[in-house]
């Protein structure tokens, strides 16, 4: 999924974990990490999450000036296995049409 987001503003990213049976789980503690890419696969920053619910979380972010793509990532160690969650979010100036 790609979102368009706004450069300078501050937006969430949320992350959700499920088992093999489709409940939501929690990744084992201070496993869970959200990482964020540039379009070139680099990354750029790792930053910690916030528990919300079981097997839900999320992030603050201030969506940084540069052209192109950004691709975020949630993971964690769920049932032994790491568990990864990607989304895309497609940076807009303020006032560019979309």
């Amino acid at each position: 999924m790609v979102t368009q987001v706004t450069i300078g503003d501050t937006i969430w990213l949320k992350g959700e974990f499920k088992d093999r049976d489709g409940s939501y789980a929690d990744p084992v503690t201070g496993t869970v990490t959200v990482n964020i890419y540039d379009t070139g696969e680099n990354l750029l920053y790792t930053l910690s999450a916030t528990k919300t619910d079981t097997g839900k979380y999320e992030r603050d972010f201030t969506v940084p000036d540069g052209g192109g793509y950004l691709i975020f990532e949630y993971t964690g160690l769920l049932d032994g296995y790491t568990a990864t969650r990607r989304d895309t979010l497609d940076r807009q100036f303020r006032n560019s049409p979309a």
